[in-house]
């Protein structure tokens, strides 16, 4: 069974709030979805400091946003074009949602929480974080991502130019930023 992740921003200070806090909103606190791989800017978000014993990651709004902004310069000399402009996109979406609070939720059908290893998440975020990677770590990366290091980067503004995206470069975004869920992202729509 495929697992989707899903980006939360939510008030409530947990991990895996759509399970544990009575008042979780889909449509109010979960900003993107994934499946199959985690968005590399989402894990972008975090470091292993945020990590809890599980592997699940939390971190304050703030700190993600920071997080994010200095991981940039490593995943721009990590892949054959810039995600600076991606950045500021998840930092426009995230403006959107109400919550102090960022995690990354995975699911393997609607009932199953599927975290990945705590040893994988850690490995990602040690190599967002800029440590030196080996084969093992970066067969990980590529198996929480589904990008190769050194593969080309899907240009921020596909989807908004009105030119005709394929499949395959649609794929390529989301493996970056994700997916609409319930509400619009602005990696999708013109705003």
């Amino acid at each position: 069974m495929e697992v989707e992740s899903f980006l939360c921003v939510s008030p409530h200070p947990g991990g895996c709030p759509s399970e544990h806090f009575a008042g979780f909103e889909a449509e109010e606190h979960i900003l993107a979805v994934s499946a199959g791989v985690t968005p590399v800017l989402w894990l972008a978000l975090f470091r292993n400091g945020d990590l809890e014993a599980d592997g699940t990651p939390i971190v304050a709004r703030r700190r993600a946003l920071s997080n994010l902004y200095a991981a940039v310069p490593v995943l721009d000399r990590l892949f054959a074009g810039s995600v600076a402009e991606h950045a500021e996109l998840l930092r426009e979406a995230m403006r959107w949602l109400p919550g102090a609070t960022v995690t990354i939720e995975w699911w393997a059908g609607d009932v199953t929480p599927a975290v990945p290893p705590r040893a994988d998440v850690s490995t990602v975020l040690d190599l967002i974080g800029g440590a030196p990677a080996d084969d093992d770590d970066l067969a990980v990366w590529e198996r929480i991502t589904g990008l190769a290091v050194g593969s080309r980067i899907v240009p921020a503004d596909l989807l908004l130019g009105g030119a005709p995206a394929t499949e395959e470069q649609r794929a390529g975004l989301r493996r970056v930023l994700g997916r609409s869920n319930m509400r619009p992202v602005p990696w999708e729509i013109r705003f």
